[in-house]
């Protein structure tokens, strides 16, 4: 069994050293760490070139011609990985130094996973952990106080993506499904996002609850979560009640808490619908217009609750909307 590792990198001289480390020095070694480069002007390819030395034949470096950004440079180390198994990695984290085993004995010990990903401790510039939180936290993933098993793809089709790229490990034999990856980096989807859909649509996505990354959080970072979204989830409990409200497919008596909801409705709803009309004439292995509609059906469901709870005030809601979106035209 080869395990790869898809590592891209750009101007991460500050951080790189310590996820290199990190994974060289795994309790379960990786045969291959494949670093695609998107155009760095720092002295990020210095580092690597250093290590490649120090490690003869373990990491291959290839050095992207243009930028192309996140998604699409994942896309690109994932094509050049030849292990059975592919972890991708961000340049500025720290791996646990039992990430790699840990996965890889629960691929083994259920065949039919294609896909895992984990919690991970969140991180500032110094290494210092952010306490009382974690990843899964960020993305509204309170997977303690959810029914188990848990529904990933209802979460992930009707709520928010829980799956971090940076903690993921793929097999390989599913890489002509999910590449390529589309690029609507400009609509805030993702390669994270895209595989975790696929994988649970196909139900051979699972994770483990335990922080086997640690996160890192700073300034210079292509994207992310981003210390704004970080103090919005210190105190988790007004989330957790949209996400078992949304899980158990509830909608609450409270105007202001069905209101959220119906939020969070029509924005998977824009969102899966921008999908179905990229892939309108392209193959796709999700039905991403089935996916909107679903959405759509729940907004409209949560709306009829909204007017039947205060009519007045949802009036005004519609007509606040409306009186902003006429002052930005404006």
């Amino acid at each position: 069994m080869a395990l790869s590792v898809a590592m891209c990198t750009y101007n991460g001289s500050r951080f790189i050293k310590d996820q290199l480390n990190s994974i060289i020095e795994q309790s379960r070694p990786v045969n291959e760490i494949i670093i695609c480069d998107d155009c760095s002007t720092d002295n990020t390819i210095e580092i690597i070139n250093d290590y490649i030395i120090k490690y003869p034949g373990l990491i291959q470096l290839y050095q992207n011609k243009e930028n192309l950004r996140s998604t699409k440079n994942f896309e690109n180390a994932i094509s050049h990985c030849t292990g059975d198994y592919i972890f991708l990695a961000d340049q500025d984290d720290i791996w646990d130094f039992y990430k790699v085993e840990k996965i890889i004995t629960k691929f083994e010990a259920n065949e039919s996973l294609e896909g895992i990903f984990t919690n991970g401790n969140l991180i500032d510039d110094d290494g210092e952990i952010f306490p009382n939180t974690n990843m899964w936290n960020t993305f509204y993933f309170f997977e303690k106080n959810l029914d188990k098993p848990v529904d990933l793809l209802c979460l992930l089709k009707h709520h928010a993506n829980m799956v971090t790229g940076a903690t993921l490990c793929i097999k390989k034999s599913i890489r002509d499904i999910i590449l390529p990856f589309p690029d609507l980096t400009k609509k805030k989807f993702f390669h994270d996002e895209w595989i975790a859909l696929i994988l649970a649509s196909r139900n051979s996505l699972d994770y483990i609850n335990e922080n086997l990354i640690s996160y890192r959080i700073h300034t210079s970072q292509q994207i992310g979560i981003g210390r704004k979204k970080l103090d919005d989830v210190i105190v988790p409990h007004p989330h957790l009640i949209y996400t078992l409200q949304i899980t158990n497919q509830y909608l609450p008596n409270s105007f202001t808490q069905c209101r959220r909801i119906s939020r969070i409705y029509y924005n998977c709803y824009k969102k899966f619908n921008t999908l179905a009309i990229f892939y309108k004439d392209k193959k796709s292995p999700v039905d991403f217009n089935a996916i909107a509609q679903e959405n759509l059906k729940l907004y409209n469901k949560a709306e009829k609750k909204l007017r039947e709870n205060s009519w007045y005030r949802y009036k005004l809601r519609k007509v606040s909307k409306f009186l902003f979106r006429k002052k930005k035209v404006l």
